[in-house]
């Protein structure tokens, strides 16, 4: 029974060593790609912001301010009426005038651009 047991002890040990080896081999191709998917990645968040930025400074001055307090600075659109002295149905219109111009220009990258804040 002694010898049994020892033998038993001994190919589990074995196999546990044997499993951690596998593991730890998988782990570090797993992590070999993360690393180079998240370069991937990086570089195309890069390059979609620079995208986003240059489709906004494409923008008429007062409808790319508008957009700006907007989505950059999370106002509402009476307050933005407020700041800039017009009224909130003007804020609406050239906030709907700049999305459907942002849509046009970015159209290519809609795909990109909803899983990229997905992911957020």
């Amino acid at each position: 029974m002694k010898s049994y047991l020892y033998g038993a002890v001994k190919l589990n040990c074995l196999s546990y060593l044997r499993d951690q080896e596998i593991r730890s081999k998988h782990l570090k191709d797993i992590k070999n790609n993360i690393d180079t998917t998240l370069y991937s990645d990086e570089l195309e968040e890069n390059e979609l912001k620079e995208k986003i930025y240059l489709a906004i400074r494409q923008l008429p001055e007062q409808r790319r301010k508008i957009f700006e307090l907007s989505r950059f600075e999370n106002l509402k659109y009476r307050e933005i009426a407020e700041k800039m002295d017009l009224s909130p149905k003007t804020i609406e219109n050239q906030m709907s005038k700049a999305l459907k111009f942002m849509r046009a220009n970015l159209k290519d990258y809609l795909r990109l651009i909803l899983l990229y804040f997905l992911l957020k």
